[in-house]
């Protein structure tokens, strides 16, 4: 997918460039301007000869009559136009000259480098450049970038997601203490985990698919181990295919027991991957035998369940099968013969007949004992008692310090049987019985296999420490010999490197770095090679894998001694031996260039790094791409040397080549580091697209080579800003879509109305949440740790175990495996400072232990009453735990808590194999006394006392208290007295970390140390000696000397998240952190002077040193990224100021330091020294040292020292702009090689500057809207599915109006998921305060218990819906009872009878049935859209079982509405039969259409079309009101932008402006007449609704008169000649509205759900992006032509034909021009600021352009990768399927069926396998009208739902599942055991018999229908012939459906099971 998009962006690009190019090539050159073959005329002056060059004479205006038509191009012949005349000129060039001149302009301009050689001259070509740098911005950089970008976004989302939860793993150990080697151990998992299957678990991967393709695939991948075992060889194949369905993955980690000695055998293990090794059955336990891949064990226990006598142990990660005896069981209970002759082999293979069959036996490994190995272990014996006399001497055990050696030794096979092949492995007692029992040949034998084993046994680990250090070592090596030899080869070749010592310093270094990678590639044969298993030693294997690799020919080539061929050059007749000599040391350069090839392996390396989980992501990739755009900087210098010179001579004719003008001025005097200078400074600005144009390319040769590298450019610098933007994208994207779920629970609250407090308790437990574990782990949701193997999940909770057993007494008895069976149930709640753990009458059944923190009981009649502190350890809520009741008391934490909960149901389940502790605990839960004496011992407690300091008699003051409190806490530390001395100085409080004191503080000081940085720097830079200048400054610094002192005062959180609080603590974290930092950056350096001979008088070079030496507080600007991360630390706080905020300082400080450096660096410190003395006022010329700005890049504008240094500063503020923006018009060039290096450095970093921006925009975009994205996907969804049904358009619009109602309502949130994981105690507050209302409506729970709201609360759901819609049916199953909240309801009875009341606010709906468990028998129907919220039957039942009084006071009520409803009922059937004879006796017509229509008057057809009310989705008000009129509005901003601009006041403006206004009245007076939708989804049509919002709202009445209000009226009070004018000027006050008018357009178009948000997207940036062109372009005309005079010689309009008269529409066209280039960074030159206020202006269009432009990438690559959101999540399903199926080497026909599945599934239904998970957000009655039209045709053909009523199919179709089969899938095999009836709704099938095709399957066949009523294997085969949709219907939804329709399934499942048996009985089955 990847290659195929990448390959598609490319042909894009080159198509749209190759175009671009042919078309600018036909401007001047038509086709029909041939004048004879070969001879081409085109027009002149154009861009392909204009006559001059333009940069000779930059002033001169462009006059072309007046110049003779000589040829004057810059390309000096290489390029000849021959002669011409004024107006044509003939061109004497080849066809591919001419295609590469056009083919350089076009990429020159797309790329927006600009160079300004080649640029348009006429309108026209101006035009057209103005069109290809949009198209290059909006195509190369927008759609091309933006689309690989969200390739990339999406792509790496699984890595980025996978590496913060193993992170927050690692960081949840290290919080829980846990040693270092089980924190390695887990990161090993999840590494083994992502290397094997990208982090996926291969649990439920096969879910998804159908079941017989789920069988085949099992019994693929299990067929070999079946082929293995004796066991199961020609058993039936439906057995062992239902088998294979049993098998369950298992891994084993390093050094864990697989089997246990001694233990019951239940357990069938095969080894897939990796080895284990089976141990002696001794206490040393000594690896006697390997078990490698595809060996068998267990496999006869899994029958006679025999204990193990041996241990088997996993030596590394170990991918096992697993067959376990009770899945085996279950799967033989429908094969009873299997099952008998599964006993009997099993017998046979343990050697036991059925008379022994009980006898114990020792198992299958009990029969590799020999009578050799018997002899052997004699011997063994012997030797270990000759060594046990030495055991005293040496002080240890030999036989276990033997074992201990890691070594790789010999093996034996030891073939066991068919499936168990073992291979022994020598002991190393072996070793020592053979050399001391063998002859003096077997010992030298076994020397030199000792030998022989030591240099098989050596390899490299590349993990090892060693590798580590000399990877890295040779990464260094190959940059710097990538570096070396590409300077060496074309800047200085080796004649001139020896002639000096430092040539053969560098020729020698070149040879040591040789060797090292000739190291290194010796390294490589011995290199071990990493799997997921493990790493392979094996020398053979590790040699083919390196030899069979790119890499090693990379390296080979990278080694070969080609500067040998240096030798074979020969001295041609004509050649000096010097210039033979130079020839074969430049060759000898060339010739060593291969050593560059190796620079091909860094991309491997920094991938090995980035895959490694502990390594941070976007850190690799800010180092890989910094290396990146430094190598292709090296290569590009390379090629543009290289095209034009040799390394030791230059062309010096100017015409030639681009290194003879100047600049660069690159001459035979220039060394070698001036052409390298030169070189990169120029390949940076192509690279960079700043493109200055101070230097260019001047012939074919260099163009080609230019265009080569700005391509490069492109690709490398494209590329790293897309990389950067997707990582920065999922960096943030967890991180917001945590944000995004909290801002939603705060608005929710807020809507709500919540108390102030409970917001806030909210806010501080969801946000502890993300300070704690990133989000990872929410209790009750998701655990961090979910797929950690059992035992080491158990090994995590020990810790958490121990706790609980030591703080709770009834788990101290507890056996260590019951209570390893709960741990996995242990939850973590994290509880702020002040939060409630639980409350007076909350009934929680959890059981709380703490584990850190402090907390407070309260009484339970005194609420804030202390009676008590629990501390860890203790625990609490042991009356829910243990007796099911309300709590009595109030626990409150005081610090930050982390508290342990073990909710009851999981502690049940765990001791409910225990039967004494089981029944212990139902003892404790029945002894009243023992409740009644804890709430007594409760309600007796008395507050609690602490210890308190005594008191003086003197009464204090608060203050007093505090500072006494303050001293006392000081006398009770131990510090030394200057340490107590110097903190009384402190405060004695200190400031909250999370306060909005610090906050502010924080933003102070961001602006301090940002301001202070660019003053220092400006001061420095343009020497201001003022004195008030000096004020400012060191009130700055005045200012961070006490935010110093503030620091010293800052509370912080230690690594226990206790709160620090006390003075002495947080002073002392500052001292040992950032203070010394802080402190320098404060010290006043310049005092020194003072000190210093002469330092006492004030004079310019004393003042000079001074400012440098405050340079140091520059360093103060590092607190600005501190700050900024620590605002953005806080969850809950906004970004989007702080964004712009902190882009704002950066930008700011990167202009500011590129600005100041050059100057700086060029202007040195006066020649005295520090010796003040050294000078004196008649010998220093202080003005000679600011000369350095005569020969600076300010002198390229005529800007030197002797003018102002504001002049000075706006300059270079210009330029910096320029460059970072990378605009580069080339009017301010670098004037020195000096200036040229900070120059490149300046441009790269501008680059990379921007770059981030964008990215961040991006990636902030892309992260806010993913909620939107995923709910559009299941609309689309939906809508696919709807369209492929082919449903009724009535029911499709009414399901699409839902989905977006449903968007109205809630933006795609739901309640229920923001207040999940909280605390049981706030998650109950929370619930109740959000449904008190909707609960407390219902008459019976108003004045109920507390608890029992809270409760209920807790499961109370809301629906929304709309009107027309039903919440009930008639005949519906009554599990639901519904609470009506807003909105009113009709009801309907079964008999057609329609309730005369309607139901309103309060009433319960469906209680009947509900009650009853009975069907509906009304239906309940939406008069308008409504809230309801509703309670499941299960979870109602469970509360009411604590509320037995409230059940009783339900089921009267209910009672009483039954008989009332029944009285209703009858008496309106009474009524409505007299009404019907009323009716008939009056002769009322039965049909309305028999109603003739009469005509009415004009007058009164006037009045109906003027009382009209428009629907507020009326096609006509959609395209007239909201399209055409704000197109409109925008041209209409624009040509009252244009008129005062360009002092055009042409007639047919005012035309124009009055038909708009017309327009514009007519939409004010329709939006009056046309509806609106309401806050709940209502269509309001009433007209006084409609008039009062009209007058109410701000853009309603108010807007419309501001923006329509007749200001031309004013232009009387002018004089005549002035009217024009102030008419034009008077409209721009209309200018504001308008906008905003559109801008709120586009608000409520992309707030719309079903749009194409990319288009909208795209169309709202691009009219952003013409109107601020606009804007400018008239700004900018204004400014040099105000009132359109254009006579200034020192504005931008003196460079262009505008000085002189000209048309209005050239001007704006021009001027357009000029913005365009300066905003697509283009920047020709040919056009360039000349005042200080049009490069301020400029400035700002440069940077409003890169924004722009910014945001338009950010828009198309969030909306891309949001797009594709569901398509990336979908393929990487697949893709983890296909790798999974790859590495257990199945079939390629199987995996390309399962790719074939998962195509269809994609085409059909947008990857949603089924539908019914989509349709969930719909209403009950929605979702089973939509089901009911689908299948009701597939199910009424079905005999045993023929006869069943509308209401039972309706609920069947409810039940079915949808599937797909592609040609060639079975849909089911005969003997195949499964629940499930297939219904074939579309394709077709055949039944299959012996591989024989019998019957063809269509459309409403039914398979298996058998499975609903009884247990029986599959009778036929059927395997689908085309694509297929099949609906699958469970026999246990089946069986509860059938649950609620008793009475009428009775019947059917008598008479379907009687059919059932005869034909059952027919074939021979007994189904008895």
């Amino acid at each position: 997918m990847v290659a195929i998009r990448s390959l598609t962006y490319a042909c894009l690009s080159w198509f749209i460039l190759h175009l671009s190019a042919c078309v600018w090539y036909l401007i001047p050159c038509h086709s029909w301007s041939f004048l004879f073959e070969d001879v081409i005329l085109c027009s002149a002056p154009s861009w392909i000869y204009s006559g001059y060059n333009a940069t000779s004479d930059p002033v001169t205006v462009y006059n072309f009559t007046e110049k003779s038509m000589t040829n004057k191009n810059i390309y000096a012949g290489r390029f000849d136009h021959g002669l011409g005349t004024t107006n044509w000129v003939i061109v004497n060039a080849t066809v591919a000259q001419t295609y590469v001149y056009s083919l350089y302009w076009t990429i020159t301009t797309a790329t927006t480098v600009g160079l300004g050689d080649v640029h348009g001259v006429t309108l026209g070509e101006r035009i057209f450049s103005l069109f290809v740098q949009l198209e290059g911005t909006l195509v190369l950089f927008g759609l091309i970038q933006g689309g690989i970008t969200s390739m990339l976004t999406n792509f790496d989302v699984n890595q980025f997601r996978y590496k913060m939860r193993v992170m927050a793993i690692i960081k949840y150990l290290q919080d829980q203490n846990q040693p270092s080697e089980l924190a390695r151990v887990v990161t090993n998992f999840y590494r083994y985990l992502w290397e094997r299957s990208r982090g996926m678990s291969s649990s439920g991967l096969f879910d998804q698919l159908p079941f017989a393709l789920r069988s085949e695939i099992s019994m693929e991948l299990t067929g070999q181990i079946f082929d293995k075992s004796p066991l199961f060889q020609n058993i039936n194949a439906s057995f062992l295919r239902m088998l294979s369905l049993k098998f369950r993955p298992m891994l084993a980690l390093p050094d864990q027991i697989v089997m246990q000695r001694g233990e019951l055998c239940d357990l069938m293990v095969y080894v897939q991957k990796g080895e284990l090794e089976v141990l002696s059955d001794d206490e040393l336990e000594i690896p006697t035998m390997l078990m490698k891949p595809g060996k068998l064990v267990g496999e006869v226990n899994l029958i006679t369940r025999m204990p193990r006598k041996y241990s088997i142990r996993a030596i590394g990660h170990c991918d096992l099968v697993v067959l376990k005896t009770e899945d085996l069981m279950a799967c033989l209970h429908a094969y009873p013969d299997v099952a008998e002759e599964l006993r009997h082999r099993a017998e046979e293979r343990a050697g036991m007949s059925h008379e022994q069959a009980d006898r114990p036996h020792e198992g299958v490994l009990a029969s590799a004992e020999t009578f050799e190995s018997a002899k052997q272990k004699k011997q063994q014996k012997d030797l270990a008692d000759r060594l046990k006399e030495y055991e005293p001497r040496m002080g240890t055990n030999m036989r276990s310090l033997l074992s201990s050696f890691k070594i790789r030794r010999p093996q034996e096979t030891l073939k066991i049987s068919k499936s168990m092949e073992l291979y022994r492995i020598r002991d190393p007692m072996d070793e020592l019985v053979e050399f001391h029992t063998s002859t003096l040949s077997g010992r030298m034998k076994s020397r030199y296999r000792s030998l022989r084993q030591a240099y098989g046994d050596f390899s490299i680990d590349p993990d090892g420490l060693f590798y580590y250090f000399w990877e890295r070592l040779i990464f260094i090596v190959i940059i710097i010999t990538f570096f070396l030899y590409i300077y060496v080869a074309f800047f200085q070749s080796y004649d001139d490197l020896f002639t000096s010592t430092s040539g053969y310093v560098i020729l020698t270094f070149g040879y040591i770095m040789d060797i090292l990678v000739a190291v290194d590639f010796g390294f490589s044969f011995f290199k071990q090679i990493n799997t997921a298993n493990g790493k392979i030693k094996d020398h053979g294997a590790t040699v083919a894998a390196y030899v069979h690799s790119a890499q090693f020919w990379i390296d080979l080539a990278a080694l070969l001694p080609l500067e040998i061929l240096v030798v074979g050059l020969v001295l041609y007749p004509s050649e000096s031996e010097n210039d033979f000599y130079t020839r074969q040391t430049q060759t000898l350069g060339y010739l060593r260039l291969n050593r560059c090839l190796k620079i091909l392996v860094i991309p491997k390396f920094f991938d090995r790094i980035q895959n490694d989980l502990t390594t941070s992501t976007a850190m690799v990739r800010l180092v890989k791409f910094s290396i990146y755009i430094l190598v292709s900087a090296q290569l590009g210098a390379a090629l543009l040397i290289g095209g034009s010179c040799t390394p030791s001579m230059c062309p010096t004719d100017k015409a030639v080549a681009w290194t003879a003008p100047v600049p660069p001025n690159i001459t035979t005097d220039s060394t070698s580091e001036d052409r390298y200078r030169a070189a990169l400074y120029y390949a940076v600005t192509l690279l960079t697209t700043t493109g200055y144009g101070d230097i260019f390319p001047h012939n074919i040769l260099e163009q080609c080579i230019a265009s080569a590298v700005m391509l490069l450019g492109v690709l490398v610098y494209g590329y790293a800003i897309a990389v950067l933007t997707a990582t920065l994208a999922n960096l943030d994207g967890p991180r917001v879509e945590f944000q995004d779920r909290l801002f939603a629970l705060k608005n929710f609250m807020e809507h709500n109305k919540m108390a102030e407090t409970v917001k806030q308790r909210a806010m501080d437990s969801v946000a502890l949440l993300w300070t704690i574990t990133r989000g990872e782990d929410v209790p009750g949701v998701k655990s961090m740790t979910y797929d950690l193997p059992a035992h080491l999940t158990e090994e995590i909770q020990v810790e958490d175990l121990i706790h609980l057993v030591a703080g709770v007494p009834i788990f101290k008895n507890l056996e260590e495996h019951i209570l390893k069976a709960f741990a996995p149930a242990i939850q973590r709640y994290l509880f702020p400072p002040g939060e409630f753990i639980i409350q007076h009458g909350d009934l929680i059944h959890e059981l709380f232990v703490i584990r850190r923190g402090v907390c407070q009981i309260y009484h339970p009649e005194h609420a804030s009453m202390v009676i008590g502190e629990l501390h860890p350890g203790m625990y609490f809520g042991e009356i829910g735990f243990l007796f099911n009741k309300n709590e009595i008391t109030s626990v409150k934490t005081v610090t930050h808590c982390e508290v342990l909960t073990i909710p009851r149901s999981e502690f049940d389940k765990a001791v409910s194999g225990v039967r004494w502790f089981s029944h212990q605990m139902t003892l404790i839960g029945q002894n009243t006394r023992y409740y009644e004496d804890m709430v007594s011992a409760a309600r007796q407690a008395k507050p609690l006392v602490k210890k308190k300091r005594e008191e003086s008699l003197i009464r204090l003051t608060k203050a007093q208290k505090r500072r006494l409190e303050f001293r006392d806490d000081f006398n009770s530390l131990s510090v030394h007295y200057l340490t107590y001395r110097a903190y009384r100085l402190l405060l004695n409080y200190t400031f909250a970390v999370d306060g909005r004191f610090l906050y502010i503080s924080e933003i102070i000081r961001v602006l301090e140390s940002t301001l202070l940085f660019i003053l220092v720097l400006i001061q420095v830079t343009f020497d201001i000696q003022e004195v008030w200048y000096f004020v400012i400054l060191y009130l700055l610094d005045l200012y961070a000397m006490v935010d110093i002192y503030i620091k010293f005062h800052v509370q912080y959180y230690n690594e226990t998240n206790v709160l620090v609080t006390h003075p002495y603590m947080t002073a002392r974290r500052y001292l040992r952190s950032n203070f010394w930092l802080d402190l320098l950056a404060v010290i006043p350096l310049e005092m020194a002077l003072l000190f210093m001979p002469g330092g006492t008088t004030l004079r310019p070079d004393l003042i000079r040193w001074a400012m440098y030496l405050r340079l140091n507080r520059t360093l103060q600007i590092y607190r600005v990224p501190l700050a900024f991360a620590f605002m953005e630390a806080d969850i809950k706080r906004e970004q989007a100021t702080t964004f712009l905020m902190k882009f704002t300082n950066y930008f700011i400080i990167v202009v500011f330091f590129a600005m100041s450096m050059p100057l700086i660096v060029d202007c040195d410190l006066d020649p005295c020294g520090i010796d003040i003395s050294l000078c004196n006022a008649t010998s220093f010329n202080y003005t000679a040292t600011r000369l350095c700005m005569d020969s600076s890049y300010l002198n390229t504008t005529n800007v030197t020292s002797a003018d102002t240094p504001w002049t000075q500063f706006v300059v270079g503020f210009y330029w910096a702009v320029t460059t970072t923006a990378v605009v580069g018009y080339g009017d301010i060039y670098a004037a020195s090689s000096n200036e040229r290096v900070l120059f490149l450095v300046t441009m790269i970093t501008g680059y990379g500057f921007f770059g981030y921006i964008i990215a961040s925009i991006a990636a902030a975009q892309a992260n806010s809207d993913a909620r939107r994205s995923r709910f559009f996907d299941r609309l689309m969804a939906v809508k696919q599915y709807m369209q492929h049904e082919h449903l009724p358009k009535k029911l499709r619009e009414r399901i699409l109006h839902y989905y977006e109602y449903l968007w109205l309502r809630t933006n795609g949130v739901d309640p229920k998921t923001l207040i999940i994981g909280l605390p049981p105690s706030l998650t109950a507050e929370l619930a109740l305060q959000l449904y008190k209302k909707v609960i407390e409506q219902v008459a019976i729970f108003k004045n109920t218990p507390t608890g029992l709201k809270k409760m209920l609360a807790a499961i109370v759901k809301p629906l929304y819906i709309m009107e027309g819609e039903y919440v009930i049916r008639v005949d519906d199953t009554g599990s639901d009872l519904f609470f009506l909240f807003r909105g009113t309801i009709e009801v309907h009875y079964c008999n057609g009878v329609k309730s005369s009341q309607l139901v309103r606010t309060g009433r319960m709906l469906g209680e009947v049935a509900f009650f009853t468990n009975e069907v509906s028998k009304i239906s309940c129907k939406a008069k308008e859209n409504s809230d309801l919220y509703y309670v499941t039957r299960t979870e109602f039942d469970n509360i009411l079982e604590h509320f037995p009084e409230i059940k009783d006071s339900l089921m009267e009520e209910l009672h009483a509405a039954m008989e009332k409803d029944d009285e209703f009922k009858m008496n309106t059937t009474k009524n409505i039969s007299r009404d019907v004879v009323t009716q008939k006796r009056k002769g009322y017509r039965d049909s309305l259409a028999a109603v003739r229509k009469k005509k009415l008057p004009l007058k009164q057809w006037g009045k109906t079309v003027m009382k009209h009310t428009f629907r507020p989705d009326d096609q006509f008000i959609r395209y007239f009101c909201r399209y055409l009129v704000n197109a409109l509005r925008v041209i209409s901003v624009m040509v009252i932008l244009y008129q005062p601009a360009f002092a055009h006041y042409a007639d047919g403006f005012y035309v124009i402006h009055y038909l708009l206004e017309v327009v514009f009245f007519v939409s004010h007076i329709l939006e009056t007449r046309t509806g609106f939708i309401d806050e709940f989804g209502n269509e309001v049509m009433a007209r006084d609704r409609i008039i009062n919002r009209y007058l109410k709202t701000k853009h309603g009445l108010l807007m419309d008169v501001i923006t329509c209000f007749p200001y031309e009226i004013f232009t009387l009070a002018f004089p005549p000649f002035f009217r024009r004018k102030a008419w034009a000027y008077l409209q721009l006050i209309r200018v504001p509205t308008r906008l905003y008018c559109v801008i709120r357009f586009f608000k409520q178009w992309l707030a719309e759900l079903d749009i194409n948000v990319l288009f909208v997207r795209l169309l709202y940036t691009i009219t952003q992006l013409f109107l601020w062109l606009h804007f400018f372009a008239c700004l900018a005309y204004y400014i040099a032509c105000p009132d359109g005079l254009c006579a200034s010689e020192s504005s931008w309009v003196s460079r262009t034909e505008l000085r002189d008269d000209h048309e209005q529409p050239d001007g704006y066209i021009i001027t357009l021009y000029w913005i365009v280039t300066t905003a697509t960074t283009t920047g020709y030159g040919d056009i360039v600021p000349r005042t200080n206020g049009e490069r301020f202006f400029i400035c700002l269009v440069q940077v409003m352009g890169k924004f722009l432009f910014g945001i338009i990438v950010g828009d198309i690559a969030s909306t891309l990768a949001n797009l594709e959101i569901s398509r990336q999540n979908f393929e990487s399903k697949f893709q983890a399927i296909r790798t999974y199926l790859l590495d257990q080497q199945a079939n390629q026909s199987i995996i390309d069926r399962v790719q074939k599945y998962f195509d269809y599934l994609w085409t059909i239904d947008r990857g949603v396998d089924d539908i019914q998970v989509v349709l969930a957000d719909a209403p009950f009655c929605l979702r089973t009208e939509v089901c009911y039209t689908v299948h009701q045709r597939d199910l009424r053909e079905l005999p045993l739902f023929r006869d069943a009523s509308n209401a039972f199919i309706r609920m069947v179709s409810a039940a079915l599942h949808q599937v797909q089969f592609v040609p060639g899938d079975y849909i089911i095999q005969q003997g195949d055991l499964v629940e499930e009836m297939y219904f074939l709704h579309r394709g077709e099938a055949v039944e299959v018999d012996n591989g024989v095709e019998k019957t063809v399957l269509r459309r409403g066949s039914n398979i298996n229908w058998q499975a609903l009523l009884i247990d029986w294997p599959a009778s036929r085969t059927v395997r689908a012939t085309d694509n297929c949709e099949v609906y699958v219907l469970d026999r246990r939804e089946f069986e509860q459906v059938v649950g609620k329709y008793k009475e009428e399934m009775g019947n059917i499942c008598t008479t379907n099971r009687i059919r059932l048996r005869d034909l059952l009985e027919e074939e021979k089955i007994d189904i008895d």
